[in-house]
Order: structure tokens, then C-alpha cells, then sequence
């Protein structure tokens, strides 16, 4: 028998499993093709099995727009924001961002970035994880997997791979006070998984684009000069 083996995109989990453990042994490091055989001997079947790494086919290269960005609101209002309104058709760029998305929701809207076979992939998300959108609470390292696999599905597709960081952010707007009151860490978490992400970017040969750096006040959040309304913090 032949089968294929790839790692899940993880998804949301209940509110109320946020503190149980999390156990990510069933994650392989690389897509894999498995060959067995099963033989029975002395009434003991004995299977044997062979694993050998896929080597994917050069891919083609892209012939659609020069970059396509994938995200969520920082995303979907970076065009209406500047003060180009041309600024993303000028630049043969495209985007796919949708307010209030959560990394486990970027697989199936990087369909429409396949599709659209761009040069260039920019992929930037991972606060509406953190900020437990619809209750649901989103371990880091499922956050930071669901980027690595679209990171490594674009770059099979033959696109160039830009990561953005989460942009920083201290305290969610949406939220009310007492979760902000539980979650006070929420700006050193963006850390850690702005870390996380560099470090993949320079382990796979990713760009990594490290918005939190610029737009960042001593506090790890959003410096007011560069957030979108003075109440708001989380945008740029």
C-alpha cells in the first residue's frame, strides 16, 4: 500500500481546553510516502515498512502578479489606508485580506492565492489568535504552523516567500477590560511568535519583514503615531 502523509493545519480549540496540554508528536517535519508490506509467518503477521522523503518537481515560474499578500484586517485595509489609493494596482499587487480571520482560516483563502500565481508571497497574521476570536483559543505553536505551511506550500508553488511579523500589539480593543486584564502578556507573546517566525524565514531562505520593529513603543505595542485611530492600537 501506498500512502501520503502531511502535516494538518490546526485549527481553533474550545476556550475551555486552553490549559490543557497540547501534544504535537503526531506532527511530521516533511510530507513523506510510505511503502509496506504485510507477511504473515507462524501465525504472527509482520508488517514492514519503508519511508522515503519526496523530492518535489522544480516548479514553473509564476506568471501572475508580482506580489499577493495574505492576511487578515492589517491586510485587507493596508490598501483603502495609504495615501496612494493606486498604491496596490500601480505595484501589480494583490490581496487577500479578511477581518477578523484566524491562521487556521488562511488555508482555504490561499486557494485564491495559488490561483492567482504571483511572483511573490507575502503572508502576515497570527493577532486574532492571540486576541481568542469567538472564544477559541489558539496554542502559539499552532499559530506559527499554520504560517510555516502555507509559507512552504507557496514556496513549492514556485513563488517567492516574504513572512511578515505580527504587528505589536499590548492590549485587543474588542475585548473587554477583564480579558485584557488576563491576557496582559499578549505584547510578549507577539514577541515569541515574531521570533518563531524569523527563525523560520532564515532556517527555509524566507524574507522576513520585521514590522514589529518599526512600528513598536517601549511597551511592545503599537506606537501611537503609527496606529490607525488613537483607541485602536492593534491596526496600523
Amino acid at each position: 500500500t501506498v500512502s501520503t502523509n502531511a502535516n494538518p493545519f490546526r485549527g481553533m480549540r474550545d476556550i475551555d481546553a486552553k490549559n490543557s496540554p497540547v501534544n504535537y508528536s503526531d506532527r511530521s517535519a516533511a510530507a513523506s510516502i510510505t511503502s509496506s508490506n504485510s507477511y504473515v509467518g507462524a501465525a504472527v503477521p509482520v508488517r514492514c515498512v519503508k519511508e522515503e522523503k519526496v523530492t518535489p518537481a522544480t516548479p514553473a515560474e509564476p506568471t501572475g502578479p508580482k506580489a499577493a499578500f495574505l492576511g487578515d484586517s492589517i491586510t485587507e485595509v493596508w490598501e483603502a489606508r495609504t495615501s496612494n489609493p493606486d498604491f496596490f494596482k500601480s505595484n501589480d499587487y494583490v490581496h487577500q485580506g479578511q477581518s477578523g480571520t484566524m491562521t487556521s482560516n488562511f488555508a482555504s483563502r490561499y486557494n485564491w492565492v495559488r490561483a492567482k500565481d504571483p511572483q511573490v508571497t507575502v503572508i502576515c497574521g497570527g493577532i486574532n489568535d492571540l486576541a481568542e476570536n469567538g472564544d477559541y483559543w489558539v496554542p502559539l505553536e499552532d499559530t506559527y504552523n499554520n504560517i510555516r505551511m502555507i509559507a512552504r506550500m507557496a514556496e513549492l508553488s514556485g513563488s517567492q516567500v516574504i513572512i511578515g511579523s505580527t504587528p505589536p500589539a499590548n492590549a485587543i480593543w474588542w475585548n473587554d477590560a477583564a480579558w485584557n486584564a488576563a491576557h496582559s502578556d499578549i505584547g510578549e507573546r507577539v514577541v515569541q511568535l515574531n521570533a518563531k517566525l524569523k527563525a523560520l524565514a532564515e532556517e527555509c531562505g524566507y524574507t522576513y519583514c520585521d514590522y514589529h520593529t518599526a512600528l513598536k513603543d517601549d511597551q511592545n505595542g503599537l506606537a501611537l503615531q503609527y496606529s490607525w485611530t488613537s483607541s485602536d492600537r492593534v491596526h496600523p
